[in-house]
């Protein structure tokens, strides 16, 4: 159990699997919440987008920095809408490193020309564990329609995130 000091953030349905399955970031602390939520169709615009085919090693790399940056994308405006609700979060470390998150949410906030949302809100990340987290039923009922995000990505949300994919995955496409 999460002290309830912390708010405490998860993601249902993992952006890269599948891509065909809507996904959603959620944030709880008590009784208050906040999700916004990515649709398959979008996600595969952006897979198409930013995707390489392939098994080396920089191309996994590569894919990987992509998924990173379209959760912290999507965790840059959950914490944006839940602005005051705790200045100490607990994320799920479904991305696997903190080190990437952080990193792209910073460039993320410079991106809309802010200072880094980590000046103003510890976050920690928490190890997985078997039992699912308030978060996560939050945003699982967010992620299958049964109840409605805060926020759900739209055309100039997916144009903002292929335009950071461009420019810190050295992409030349046209956004």
């Amino acid at each position: 159990m999460i002290n309830e000091e912390f708010a405490e953030i998860d993601l249902s349905e993992q952006i890269d699997n599948p891509w065909t399955k809507d996904t959603a970031i959620a944030i709880i602390k008590g009784k208050t919440s906040f999700s916004v939520k990515i649709n398959a169709k979008d996600k595969n615009d952006l897979k198409k987008f930013f995707r390489k085919s392939g098994k080396t090693r920089n191309i996994k790399r590569h894919n990987r920095r992509g998924v990173v940056i379209i959760y912290s994308f999507l965790l840059y405006h959950l914490l944006k809408i839940s602005n005051g609700l705790s200045d100490k979060i607990k994320v799920c470390n479904d991305m696997g490193h903190s080190r990437g998150v952080n990193e792209y949410l910073t460039k993320i906030c410079r991106y809309y020309r802010e200072f880094p949302i980590q000046e103003k809100i510890n976050l920690s990340f928490k190890k997985r564990k078997k039992k699912k987290s308030k978060a996560h039923q939050i945003a699982k009922e967010v992620a299958h329609g049964r109840k409605p995000a805060n926020i759900t990505l739209v055309k100039p949300h997916i144009d903002k995130i292929k335009e950071i994919l461009k420019l810190n995955l050295n992409l030349s496409k046209k956004v």
